[in-house]
This record gives structure tokens, sequence and C-alpha cells, in this order.
């Protein structure tokens, strides 16, 4: 069996990818920051047949990361495909209404992972 990471899992494009994932036999390891949130998503998951697992981690700070993609392999095995796809940190505006910070805020989050 594969296993699937979903990190900056959510209700949304995270959730899609796991539940396409997990009907294909995957198993899902969801990393966010809530673990409430995580567990809702889990048992959602759960309550489609697919084995899957939440590991709360604030992917902004690598040590925590990392230690959650280690829980994950500790307890799945290894990773076969790592979906990263955490979501906005702040409202998303119109193009004109864009700032050099909102870009460079979301540069570090999806580009560098801080």
């Amino acid at each position: 069996m594969k296993t699937l990471v979903v990190v900056g899992a959510g209700p949304g494009l995270g959730m899609g990818v796991a539940r396409a994932f997990g009907r294909r036999g995957f198993r899902v390891g969801l990393i966010a920051r809530t673990k409430e949130k995580l567990q809702a998503l889990v048992d959602e998951l759960t309550g489609l047949g697919v084995t899957a697992s939440a590991f709360p981690a604030d992917i902004r700070d690598r040590q925590s990361l990392t230690a959650a993609l280690d829980a994950v392999r500790n307890a799945l095995g290894p990773v076969d495909v790592l979906a990263f796809g955490p979501g906005p940190t702040a409202p998303v505006g119109g193009a004109a209404r864009t700032t050099v910070a909102a870009v460079t805020a979301q540069f570090e989050l999806q580009v560098l992972g801080r």
C-alpha cells in the first residue's frame, strides 16, 4: 500500500486530493496546524474507507514539519506522494490591491516553506 501526505491539509483542495488518492488505495497522512480540524478530516476519510491519520504541525516551522513527516513515515510507511498546498495566510484580493508584503508572504510560504 502506498502513502500520500497532504501538507497544509484543509477541507478544499487538500481533501479533494486525499479522497482521490484514498479511493485508489493510498494511506493518507494529513499535516496542518489544528489537531481538531485535522481529526474531522481524518474522520471523513475513515468514513469513506480510507486509512488516514492526522499529524499536527506548523508548516512554517521547519523542525515541526520535519517531525510531522518523520511521524508519518513511522506510522504509515514511506511517503510515495507529497502534496504541498497550504492556503493563503491572508485574504487574497484583486491584483490591483496586491501589495509587495502580501506577495512576499505567499512566496515564502509556497516556495520557501516559511
